[in-house]
């Protein structure tokens, strides 16, 4: 009868063990649903505010185009890019594409030993067949897009992200740990 009891006691401290495990692990799945329900918000409120930039401030964002721009031509170094963008942005971009050429040739001609004092050019067009989609508020259910561009060469196989989108992703998950630590300071 005491080895039953012992027994007993035994499933029951274990059973209590299971019990207390669950109960921690469902908080703690909890907390963690809204640390990111929190940090998407974040991020979506960033979106916003991307999204007012381009819509509002048109030197701000023509220069940041500029800046993606050129650094997608910097990052494929092809002698042909193909820049897609959004239908309202072709005319700014189609403005910025001599120029960026000309900073272009200069910046590789003169910081990329390969090229040093080579006749190098880049033929940058503007594609008017496919646009990336215009920017729609997420309740409208509608493809949509912040602004930037996208850069294409050889036929379309390599491509580089540039869009906003892309952009506040790369920049959100780099700074990720940093943004936790500074919200969810010494509570994991």
């Amino acid at each position: 009868m005491k080895v039953e009891f012992e027994k007993k006691l035994a499933d029951y401290a274990v059973q209590r063990k299971i019990e207390q495990s669950a109960s921690f692990n469902k908080t703690k799945i909890k907390k963690m649903i809204q640390r990111n329900n929190f940090l998407e918000k974040i991020k979506k409120e960033t979106a916003e505010k991307l999204a007012s930039m381009a819509a509002q401030d048109k030197p701000k964002y023509k220069a940041l185009t500029r800046s993606l721009i050129l650094q997608g031509l910097l990052k494929l170094m092809e002698p042909e890019v193909i820049i897609k963008c959004r239908k309202s942005d072709v005319e700014m971009v189609k403005e910025l594409v001599e120029d960026l050429r000309t900073t272009y040739i200069e910046k590789v001609t003169s910081e990329v030993p390969k090229f040093k004092g080579t006749n190098l050019d880049c033929k940058i067009l503007v594609d008017e067949s496919e646009y990336l989609p215009e920017f729609h508020d997420e309740e409208s259910g509608l493809a949509s897009c912040l602004g930037g561009v996208e850069l294409k060469a050889h036929r379309n196989r390599i491509v580089c992200n540039n869009t906003l989108e892309a952009r506040l992703e790369l920049c959100y998950q780099e700074a990720l740990p940093e943004i936790r630590d500074i919200l969810f300071i010494n509570n994991p």
